[in-house]
């Protein structure tokens, strides 16, 4: 098959649709299907096409969204869609360009079309009421609308308006994690490994929550020395500094026996160090879909404590690898009870690894992906 992946950003740019996206196209390409990546020249020497691990990446001068306003060469970007003799084409993500500027001519697009609703996070916005309602008049044209969730707003607002042309397809972690050969990271980060130690893993903004994570430190009543370790990109942005400044300033109030470490923009192969060589995943988010760090960790055999964002207690369900709670202090209370359970702490390390192998990885979930591009064709 031909497929086009369109996702608002794509690489060098990082996040969790970007790595979603990177994923997909490269297990389809694997399995010897053509595949194309249609996104943002958000950077202006970047190049407009470039071919990266066998992927076609075209990018377009556009930005925005339907609320916000679309910007750009959006005529180019329509004939790209008709002209480029497509099979199929997936649309990552709603309330961004790649799609709202194609709603107008979805009923026009020769290829099969799907969607992967990526959580319809602004159906919690008053301003994008609208959106939605012009949004749920199109959805008939898509072959299949894809979610990540048996119990998010996405899929509960396609339930309520009777839409059933949906499919669940979970997240997943990369193939990578089953080799496990990775330099301990407390050795190459030259910090010192305490007792325990305890990683957030997610860019530094305000909606990741870290603040809460230093809360859930700061109420942890552990007798041991124990370190919290943050790693996340680094962005210049004036949100961007003032948060992390915020975050250091917080971890001020620490006993002698607790560490807090920040760690900016280090390479991937040291993130997943920091999987391997720690005791625990805390994730804070505040607003979420489908998490891929919980599936990560799940598949490093890394136990999670998480709050209650996106998916993540469909995730711990899934996984049986960590638990999730609805605030800072069962989540405290826990970690205290878990880090000195060593048997338990093993049970959600093997289950992890097992649900990963079995059935969280990229290669299973692409092709669960390609099974549905087969069977819904029209």
């Amino acid at each position: 098959m031909n497929i086009l992946i369109c996702c608002e950003f794509y690489y060098p740019s990082v996040g969790g649709v970007e790595k979603v996206a990177e994923q997909l196209a490269k297990n389809f390409t694997l399995k010897g299907h053509k595949v194309s990546i249609a996104t943002s020249k958000f950077y202006k020497k970047l190049p407009k096409i470039e071919r990266i691990n066998k992927i076609n990446v075209y990018r377009f001068a556009i930005r925005g969204n339907y609320v916000k306003g679309i910007y750009g060469k959006v005529r180019e970007y329509h004939d790209f869609l008709f002209k480029g003799n497509f099979d199929v084409i997936l649309f990552y993500a709603a309330q961004q360009w790649t799609l709202d500027a194609a709603i107008p001519i979805l009923n026009k697009i020769n290829s099969n079309i799907y969607l992967a609703t990526c959580g319809f996070s602004g159906l919690k916005k008053i301003g994008y009421k609208n959106y939605f309602t012009i949004l749920k008049s199109k959805l008939s044209y898509f072959n299949r609308i894809i979610v990540h969730s048996n119990n998010y707003i996405d899929i509960n607002y396609l339930k309520k308006n009777k839409i059933k042309n949906h499919s669940l397809i979970p997240n997943a972690a990369e193939n990578i994690f089953d080799k496990k050969k990775f330099s301990d990271f407390f050795h190459s980060s030259k910090i010192i490994k305490a007792k325990k130690n305890i990683i957030n893993v997610s860019n530094f903004k305000f909606n990741k929550g870290q603040d809460l994570s230093i809360l859930i430190f700061f109420l942890l009543n552990y007798k041991d020395k124990i370190n919290l370790i943050f790693i996340g990109d680094k962005f210049n942005s004036k949100a961007y500094f003032f948060y992390l400044y915020f975050l250091k300033k917080l971890t001020e109030f620490f006993f002698q026996n607790k560490k807090v470490y920040f760690f900016q923009k280090i390479n991937r192969k040291k993130v997943l160090s920091a999987f391997f060589s720690s005791d625990l995943f805390l994730f804070t988010s505040r607003l979420e879909c489908s998490p891929l760090v919980l599936f990560e960790s799940s598949a490093s055999g890394l136990p999670f404590v998480s709050l209650n964002a996106g998916n993540a207690k469909e995730i711990s369900n899934w996984t049986k690898s960590g638990k999730v709670f609805n605030s800072i202090f069962s989540a405290s209370s826990f970690i205290k009870y878990l880090l000195s359970d060593k048997k338990k702490l093993i049970n959600f390390s093997k289950n992890g690894i097992k649900s990963f192998k079995k059935k969280y990885n990229w290669k299973n979930i692409s092709s669960e992906y390609l099974k549905l591009f087969n069977n819904y064709n029209i």
